[in-house]
Parts: C-alpha cells; structure tokens; sequence
C-alpha cells in the first residue's frame, strides 16, 4: 500500500534539490526512496501541484457490486460484455466483481 506523505515533507525534499543538494543524502534524511523524489520533481515541473493523490474509497467497490448483482438476478442471461457496456465499466472490472461475488458467467454454446 503506498505512503501519502504530506505537501510539507514534499515542499522541503525539493527545496533541497532545487538547492543542488545531493539526491542520495535527500533520499536517506527524508527516509524516502530516489523514485519517490524524482516522482515529486516530475509532479512538480509538470503540474506545480504536490497534494497527494488520494485513493477512492473502497466503499465505491461495495456500491457497485450491488449494483452489479442487481443487474444479474433481473437479467441473468446477459454476457460480461452487455454487463459492460449497461454498467460503463471495463470487462476486466466486470469478471472480478463477478468473481467477488461468486457468479460465473460461463457460456457453453455447444450443448445448447
């Protein structure tokens, strides 16, 4: 699970660097990998922004899956692909909230 770290703690890692400091010694004072702060300076130069990004809630998971189960018990013929498209998400979303509800949505046309 990735850190947030807070604007501030982003604000003096790239004071020091703007400072033409050493990255390596920024890295281990702030106790923070070099990815890390190369990531805060591409933010930086590209958007100017260092609020972190925070995460949907995973609650938003909890909606949808019944959103989805709702949609298989009033049409439990439909396919991943009609799920997908009536839903607006993608197949692969589709087969793991399928799969988190335990429905299968295997098809075999040959012994119809």
């Amino acid at each position: 699970m990735p850190k947030y770290y807070s604007t501030d703690l982003r604000a003096a890692a790239l004071a020091c660097v703007s400072r033409g400091e050493n990255r390596e010694e920024i890295t281990k004072f702030f106790g923070i990998s070099l990815k890390t702060l190369s990531n805060w300076v591409r933010l930086s130069r590209d958007s100017g922004d260092l609020t972190p990004n925070k995460r949907e809630s995973y609650l938003c998971g909890e909606n949808f899956r019944d959103k989805l189960n709702k949609a298989v018990l009033e049409c439990p013929d439909s396919t991943i692909d009609e799920f997908s498209k009536q839903l607006s998400k993608s197949r692969t979303a589709i087969f793991y909230h399928l799969k988190k509800l335990k429905i299968t949505r295997k098809k075999n046309d040959a012994i119809r």
